[in-house]
């Protein structure tokens, strides 16, 4: 199953998108704080072969973000789980294919 990550500046924000995924029966929800936010980031971007140039240009544009949220979903939940993140305010939603962390 794909997973999608919601990107917020805000970790209040994020708990309140946890319990409206939870409430809609997304229950594969991990929380990643500022803490592990860089190292998380790199993980993916070395998984996905990300060529340099443009994993320079992904670490630019996340780096002053300190939340990531990462939901697993079938092709059918996808849209509850985009439209909670929106709801919540997500700075950025990206869908990561299969097999990524």
């Amino acid at each position: 199953m794909p997973r999608i990550v919601g990107i917020f500046e805000d970790g209040s924000a994020v708990e309140g998108v946890v319990e409206q995924l939870q409430l809609n029966g997304l229950t594969q929800v991990t929380v990643i704080g500022p803490e592990q936010a860089a190292e998380e980031q790199a993980q993916h971007l070395s998984i996905m072969h990300v060529p340099d140039q443009q994993a320079a240009e992904y670490r630019r544009r996340l780096q002053d973000q300190r939340w990531l949220l990462f939901v697993q979903v079938t092709a059918l939940e996808l849209p509850t789980a985009q439209r909670a993140l929106r709801a919540g305010e997500a700075i950025d939603i990206d869908l990561l294919p299969e097999g990524v962390l």
